[in-house]
């Protein structure tokens, strides 16, 4: 069989804001190959706002992935992989027993990135969950590999490549509402007319990533003597914690807009932007989506690796 004779099929993704951001052009794509298809999509918890509109699955299966975040923390830990795969194996067997036998399951950030090839094969496809069409494709015509050493986007668009999907577009989308832009209606109503509109993105999911709050509110200086700029400053609470918060909230022209937005509505704010200078986090892939100019502080070194986790190369 192939990849167009699928008519139930699940995508699996337990990554956070940026790498949900990028499986887009996954969901999109596969639609396009096999429009008559159920596709479900098992997802972190986390990212609901960004699939919630999403027009290219019938249906999202939410799967805890992450612990609550300590203090000053964007993400919690990962809770223990083998359970991530048993928790998604309850879902399916759900979703089968609800819609029917699962023809395929995806998973477009895997090593071994369609389930059936490694450990997942005894407990996604037992019971008749799924076949192996990835497995039979490399056996019918040989190994076919999935270049890992790329940007996320076209590494998951080979994947559909390799099971037989023809890709037209690898462009990222987000899904606004009515409701997101209102929400943004409403915060940037005190923004003065003609600014320049400036979004500030402190925080990232490792601290490792994460810009010194005092030099944005050094570019905060720089760009206000520069135009009349407005800064928009963006992110979970946990922002509130970091050290010389009170110091860039409190400059003029800053709106302090942390713990404030829907991630719709940081869409909709992002979309009204100039421009967001950000770390190495979610809300960098959110603007891209959206068209804003990005300006990103890569904790990655110049003469780095540069396919090392911290590589901007691969995000």
């Amino acid at each position: 069989r192939t990849l167009q004779d699928m008519r139930h099929i699940a995508v699996v993704h337990w990554d956070n804001l940026g790498d949900a951001i990028h499986l887009g052009p996954v969901l999109r794509e596969l639609r396009r190959n096999v429009p008559l298809a159920r596709i479900v999509l098992v997802s972190n918890e986390r990212n609901s706002g960004v699939f919630f509109n999403c027009p290219y699955v019938d249906e999202v299966l939410l799967q805890a992935v992450h612990e609550v975040p300590g203090p000053g923390r964007t993400h919690g830990e990962s809770k223990d992989s083998r359970q991530h795969v048993c928790d998604a194996a309850r879902l399916l067997r759900e979703e089968a027993k609800a819609h029917g036998k699962v023809d395929l399951v995806i998973g477009p950030n895997w090593l071994h990135p369609v389930f059936g090839r490694s450990y997942f094969d005894g407990l996604l496809f037992r019971s008749g969950l799924g076949d192996r069409l990835l497995r039979h494709r490399c056996s019918m015509s040989g190994p076919y590999r999935v270049d890992s050493l790329q940007h996320h986007v076209p590494r998951n668009l080979e994947i559909l490549g390799a099971l037989g999907a023809s890709i037209e577009d690898d462009s990222l989308e987000m899904w606004l509402e009515p409701s997101d832009r209102a929400e943004a209606d409403e915060l940037l109503r005190v923004v003065p007319s003609g600014a320049c509109l400036v979004v500030l993105a402190p925080s990232a999911g490792q601290p490792r990533r994460e810009w010194p709050l005092a030099r944005f509110g050094a570019v905060v200086d720089h760009l206000s003597l520069k135009q009349a700029s407005a800064f928009i400053l963006v992110g979970g609470e946990e922002v509130k914690a970091k050290a010389g918060f009170s110091a860039l909230s409190g400059k003029g022209g800053v709106i302090d807009a942390t713990g404030m937005t829907s991630l719709g509505g940081l869409g909709a704010v992002l979309a009204r932007a100039d421009l967001l200078i950000s770390n190495d986090s979610g809300p960098a892939h959110v603007a891209a989506a959206v068209g804003t100019p990005v300006v990103v502080m890569s904790a990655h070194s110049r003469d780095g690796d540069p396919w090392l986790i911290t590589s901007p190369n691969r995000y």
